[in-house]
């Protein structure tokens, strides 16, 4: 006679199965992971172009090796070299990956000179199987100077912080950037996104905005503090989404602007050059919010 439980567990055990015969039918068999280089974040090439550097790492599932052509998909004017890569009949790069193991390339992409490009552009490397099917894809961006102004002696921003490089060449000096952004309106137009996201990954976003609320909880630093911290961070990892939000809610909890300035000496300090030009725009959009709070 077989036992109520032992049908139950028999069951339970079947099920574990399934579910992770299906997880091997259904896992994915070629990965492509992008790992952009950080140091430097980018390179001034002796004819004005501009080059980023990628790590490229091919995991392979299968027991064959394979050949794929890899294809960046980016604005006109960026083109990508893979290191001791052949070229396909097109000039495309082919890289090979190891039967069920990891391989490792080296990528580099190219800016021609003269191109005029945002400071982050969106780029997406994929791999492409002989029939031109896309195997693997995974999106990274490409970084460059901020678009300079030449001439002069200094660099003024707008909002007055003023830095000299008496070491720079006259004819390489720069002077001024322009960075008028719509701040609140950059915040208003990312709610519909978030609320599909919200949609989309309830269970995901619950537990960010639970972590949100513990992180922002006032215990031994207040919610000032707390916010000046996250204005700060924004400014050093060059998030323009972060900054507009966490300018908004410093002014929310009372900080000032000699408190919010204070907060960018010390994320200049820590970010050094690509941080001063954060700063600048996280005072921009903390008077932005301060001017609309006054109506």
């Amino acid at each position: 006679m077989i036992h109520a439980r032992t049908l139950v567990y028999a069951g339970v055990l079947a099920a574990v199965a399934a579910v992770m015969l299906g997880s091997f039918l259904l896992r994915s068999t070629l990965t492509l992971t992008v790992i952009r280089d950080r140091a430097p974040i980018f390179v001034r090439l002796s004819d004005g172009g501009v080059r980023n550097a990628y790590t490229l790492k091919l995991a392979n599932k299968l027991r064959d090796h394979e050949d794929y052509v890899l294809d960046l998909q980016a604005p006109a004017g960026l083109a990508v070299l893979v290191q001791d890569a052949v070229l396909d009949s097109q000039a495309r790069p082919l890289v090979a990956s190891r039967a069920d193991g990891i391989t490792q390339w080296r990528a580099l992409v190219t800016a021609a000179p003269g191109l005029h490009l945002a400071e982050s552009v969106p780029v997406i490397f994929r791999l492409l199987d002989a029939q031109g099917r896309v195997m693997a894809s995974t999106a990274s961006v490409f970084l460059g100077p901020l678009p300079w102004v030449s001439g002069g002696a200094r660099l003024r921003c707008v909002n007055g912080l003023m830095l000299d490089f008496p070491h720079i060449e006259p004819a390489t000096r720069w002077t001024e950037t322009i960075m008028h952004k719509d701040w609140p309106g950059m915040a208003a137009s990312l709610a519909a996104p978030l609320k599909e996201l919200r949609g989309g990954t309830p269970e995901v976003m619950q537990g960010f905005s639970a972590m949100a609320r513990a992180a922002l909880a006032p215990k031994t630093l207040d919610g000032k503090a707390k916010e000046l911290i996250a204005l700060g961070i924004a400014v050093a990892i060059r998030c323009d989404a972060c900054i507009t939000f966490h300018a908004e809610a410093a002014l929310r909890q009372g900080d000032s602007r000699d408190e919010v300035m204070e907060v960018m000496g010390m994320a200049i300090y820590m970010g050094a050059g690509p941080a001063v030009m954060y700063a600048a725009q996280a005072v921009e959009a903390f008077d932005q919010y301060a001017a609309k709070a006054a109506g």
